[in-house]
């Protein structure tokens, strides 16, 4: 018994499982009103990031990503299980919150953040859940920016990419994206 533990060890040493297999926790459901729901929530710890990223707070306490620099990208990217609850697959939404000032008004100051679908190794919809620029003011990390209703199925990726640019002026930041399913 025990050389086949052993085994299994040094398999799991070579051939580890995925960095975030537990990405994004699932909560619920939930219930009001007559509806049902279900929550898919990343973390920070989930994200893949490049460029000019850096992690810290917002003026809401929330544990949030900055972008810091001229080129930054945060991922997100979650394949749906097929044990997973879904109760309505067309019935998604993508929201995150968003933390956005630019005192010089700079149209090359940005953030946006999309969901992507991919079904069959084929991206099938992207959506804009938000798109900011500093000529466009200010946004709070008060209410929260969504993009209602996509639809993904088990096995899909579902993957919520953030991109911006900070010449340094702007106060540019966003927490880990949450997924809900429900009807």
């Amino acid at each position: 018994m025990r050389p086949i533990i052993a085994i299994c060890a040094i398999l799991l040493i070579i051939f580890p499982t995925a960095a975030f297999a537990s990405c994004p926790d699932i909560y619920g459901p939930y219930s009001c009103c007559g509806t049902s729901w279900y929550i898919y929530q990343f973390t920070l710890a989930c994200a893949g990031v490049s460029g000019s990223v850096s992690s810290t707070t917002d003026s809401c306490s929330d544990s949030v990503y900055a972008i810091t620099g001229s080129s930054a990208t945060i991922t997100y990217t979650y394949e749906i299980g097929q044990n997973d609850p879904i109760l309505n697959s067309s019935n998604w939404q993508a929201a995150l919150y968003v933390q956005f000032s630019d005192p010089t008004s700079n149209s090359s100051n940005f953030i946006n953040a999309t969901v992507s679908v991919v079904h069959n190794r084929a991206v099938v919809s992207t959506n804009t859940i938000v798109s900011q620029n500093g000529s466009q003011g200010s946004l709070d990390c008060g209410p929260f920016r969504a993009y209602y209703y996509f639809s993904a199925v088990a096995g899909d990726l579902i993957i919520v990419t953030i991109t911006g640019s900070n010449n340094g002026n702007a106060t540019i930041k966003a927490t880990a994206p949450y997924l809900s399913n429900g009807y």
